[in-house]
């Protein structure tokens, strides 16, 4: 093998090693800094048997820059000596970038493939895998120019390299099951990237292999780290030598927020079996293992369920299972993740393949903020699912999103027996601002509807009549057939079963008493999340959410699950749920900072045959138990918040759950509660086609109050504000009521009065520009008698009786309408009531 950790300026012509051999199966991995491109090709790394070029065994593999950055690989394959491949995009100048080659067997069979930066970008079946003697290790080689760079971390290793952690910064995450070795032989290497952020007292797991042997739990470990219990930044290595379960090596301090390799082998040499830790490299222990054995069905954790999770990252984590030349070993389980989630915010990348999901069923949400800066002409992609291809086959468009030069949002997914149909949204999204979308496929009274939301929305519902479900799905963000739309993405989620939204992705105030749905039957599995933003925190229990089940508990006891602000009024959560059987159980995480969204996500989900109950805060599990005793439930009321508690001072949003199995088409839908009011307190611009909300009624006695800040006048009507049961005008409920400036900025207020479908009331004077005006439009009962009542900033404008008083239902509000251009200007305190106010 060759390992060279330290950064180095490539250099022409330098030789660093010779292997006495190259396997079928091998890993070439390194990171490279170019610092600029030039004319032809540059060498970085060349292994061969003797020359340049054109033999079996002279590149095998080499690697090169071409003159725009792209990676060039070359290798023996399919009985060709020598045949290139070419990355579609350009590593990046000054910083750096991963690089691996591997020959990697799956199955009985070879496949060459190229990552960069973790992310799979060439993937070749090699029907004819060849081994070679006498390999020199060239970086750079003596028949190229060097291409100008540094690199580091150099690995070259022999056998097949299964990788289970990307070389890319991942959470350490309790109970995080990443592999299934069928058999782990007696000759195995195992190494990884740690990067812890702090340290405490107690035992914090960062991998464990696991036997599941009679031994005690926490002495079945084949190997396991840890961060000591001393707290003092020492590992704990562990591993069976000499039939001692427990043995152990404690190294010296790592430093926090850094990154440090482990490296754990057990190797036959000169007849013995050599157990050994390096660290960064270095040979820090090493013993003879005079009782070596192969283990069965061996589970790989990153981190374990018995101990507290290391707070940190992990990256890189391989393993070589055997001898470099077996090929009998059966493959190691790399257990795929069948949701996405990607917090962060990151620039967009054309080709940048995340995750592939095992499947995606007739149900899902693909949910994400975008924050595009420019739009170009063609479309431009940002997330795209496949089973394969880009397009004109069934599961290449599942679905995929991208932005027309408009800036409006086309979104192509298999439906309706097409299996690429494009949707395109009416209006185009703004510029250099966060914007919502969601897409799912909703199951609901067993009739599936393709959905696309946007900032809480709905602006795409299609029937879809042929729903299907799709194995071995490519997630991509963005893709490599289309350019990639210029501009950065963040909170991905990519979630399988039938996601019910429950309170949308806005701000929404918490209010005491407020059902917001009711679970006719909730499943012993399912995932429930929100975000919640205190604004501030006192002493007592404050009620966030609630699912009440009304059984014969007591009412402050009924919790299927329950959330908290502690009664310490410390900022932290109580979270409740009922675990083996006791429904008054609960967990108080972290305290949670004031005015900032904090993430919430509480699961039940059955893994290995045990249902285990999750919480996890902000992406991280903090909690993890299994319930021995799990339960459905009939007829759970979902409170934001309850009736028992004081509300939390604060806000709620994007409260979702997918109740049961992914594939359960067989449970009852949600009945998710309209709202009998609106409020928006946040300034926000006015845009054509913005339905805000339906209200499942308009009473004939009604408040439409509002703030608006207009910035020019133009020619015609401009809409800001459009209450409607359909269209435009001509019927009673049409205009009930529609507001808007004319040319001159006097407000033009229409309503159905006095048996006119739509009749209009003109302000004498005209509202200023740049400036907050208060309105406040009204339907009043006074003395049996109604009246439509306009208000300026106070004062009386528009004062009418209406002898014909009518009441609506299912009332869409817009802010701006789509008939109508919008009025340039912004709005805010945004309020419509039912009653007479």
């Amino acid at each position: 093998f060759v390992v060279v950790v330290n950064e180095e300026i490539l250099k022409k012509d330098n030789l660093i090693a010779t292997l006495p051999f190259i396997e079928k199966a091998y890993l070439v991995s390194f990171k490279i800094k170019p610092t600029l491109y030039s004319p032809g090709y540059k060498n970085i790394i060349h292994l061969t048997t003797g020359r340049d070029w054109s033999e079996f065994g002279f590149g095998t593999p080499c690697v090169w820059l071409d003159d725009t950055g792209k990676v060039t690989v070359c290798s023996a394959i399919n009985w060709y000596p020598i045949k290139c491949y070419i990355t579609l995009e350009a590593v990046s100048l000054n910083q750096w970038s991963s690089i691996r080659v591997s020959q990697n067997r799956i199955n009985s069979i070879y496949f060459l493939r190229v990552y960069v930066d973790g992310m799979l970008k060439i993937d070749i079946k090699n029907s004819d895998p060849r081994s070679f003697k006498n390999v020199k290790v060239y970086n750079a080689d003596p028949w190229y120019e060097a291409q100008p760079t540094s690199i580091k971390d150099l690995k070259i290793f022999n056998g097949n390299v299964e990788q289970l952690i990307e070389d890319r910064e991942t959470p350490l995450v309790q109970n995080k099951l990443v592999a299934v070795i069928p058999i782990l032989d007696k000759i195995y290497k195992i190494y990884f990237y740690v990067k812890p952020n702090s340290y405490s007292k107690g035992w914090h797991n960062v991998i464990r292999f696991i036997i599941n042997s009679d031994a005690n739990a926490y002495d079945d470990r084949v190997p396991g780290v840890w961060f000591h219990n001393s707290g003092d930044g020492s590992l704990s290595i562990t591993a069976p030598q000499n039939g001692n379960f427990n043995s152990s090596f404690k190294t010296a301090p790592i430093p926090s927020k850094v990154w440090s390799q482990i490296e754990i082998s057990q190797q036959l040499e000169h007849f013995a079996y050599m157990y050994t830790i390096k660290l960064n490299g270095e040979i820090v222990f090493i013993v003879e293992n005079v009782q070596p054995e192969t283990y069965e069905n061996v589970y790989v954790y990153a981190s374990d369920q018995s101990y507290q999770t290391q707070d940190g990252f992990i990256k890189d984590f391989a393993i070589i299972n055997g001898k470099a030349d077996n090929e009998n070993l059966p493959d190691t389980l790399i257990l795929p993740k069948d949701f996405v989630i990607v917090v962060n915010e990151e620039i967009l990348k054309k080709d940048n393949l995340i995750a592939t999901l095992p499947f995606l069923e007739k149900s899902y949400l693909v949910s994400f903020k975008i924050k595009p800066t420019f739009y170009s002409p063609g479309y431009k992609n940002i997330i795209h699912l496949t089973t394969g291809g880009d397009e004109g086959e069934f599961g290449f468009r599942t679905p995929s999103v991208y932005f027309d030069d408009t800036g409006k949002l086309a979104v192509w997914s298999s439906i309706n027996w097409n299996p690429n149909m494009a949707y395109i949204t009416a209006a185009a999204l703004p510029l250099n601002q966060w914007s919502s979308i969601r897409v799912s496929q909703n199951r609901i009274n067993s009739i599936y509807f393709l959905r696309v939301y946007v900032d809480g929305m709905l602006k795409i519902d299609i029937k879809n009549s042929d729903p299907r479900s799709f194995k071995n799905v490519k997630v991509y963000n963005a893709d490599p057939w289309y350019e990639t739309q210029p501009g950065s993405i963040k909170d991905l989620k990519i979630f399988n079963g039938n996601v019910e939204q429950l309170i949308e992705d806005r701000e929404t105030r918490l209010v005491q008493n407020k059902l917001v749905a009711v679970v006719p039957i909730l499943d012993k599995i399912y995932k429930i999340y929100f975000y919640v933003k205190p604004n501030s925190y006192s002493k007592g229990w404050h009620n966030v959410i609630r699912f009440n089940i009304g059984s014969d508990a007591n009412a402050y006891n009924d919790r299927v699950p329950g959330v908290w602000f502690h009664n310490s009024g410390d900022g932290s959560l109580s979270i409740t749920v009922p675990q083996n059987g006791n429904l008054n159980s609960s967990f108080k995480t972290a305290p949670i900072p004031s005015n900032m969204w904090s993430h919430i996500e509480i699961s039940q989900q059955l893994k290995h045959f045990v249902y285990v109950y999750t919480i996890k805060l902000n992406g991280e599990t903090v909690f993890e138990v299994e319930n021995v005793q799990p339960k459905s439930y009939e007829n759970v009321h979902v409170y934001a918040s309850d009736q028992s508690y004081q509300t939390q001072d604060g806000f709620i949003k994007d409260f979702a759950i997918i109740n049961g199995r992914t594939d359960n088409e067989i449970l009852p839908d949600i009945l998710i509660l309209p709202k009998d009011f609106v409020t928006v307190v946040n300034e926000e611009i006015l845009k054509q086609d913005n339905l805000i909300a339906t209200l499942p009624l308009l009473e004939k006695a009604y408040l439409v109050s509002f703030k608006i800040k207009p910035t020019f006048y133009s020619p015609g009507y401009k809409n800001i504000i459009h209450l409607t049961t359909g269209g435009d005008e001509g019927e009673f409920g049409f205009r009930t009521p529609s507001v808007y400036f004319d040319d001159t900025g006097k407000l033009a207020v229409w309503s159905s009065i006095n048996w006119n479908p739509n009749m209009a009331y003109i302000t004498a004077a005209a509202l200023p520009l740049n400036q907050w005006s208060s309105i406040r439009i009204t339907q009043e009962q006074i003395n049996s008698i109604y009246f439509l009542r306009v208000y300026v900033d106070g004062m009386l404008k528009i004062d009418i009786k209406n002898s014909d008083p009518r009441s609506f239902k299912n009332v869409k509000v817009y802010n701006a309408d789509p008939w109508y251009e919008a009025q340039p200007g912004s709005i805010k305190d945004l309020k419509i009531f039912n009653g007479n106010v």
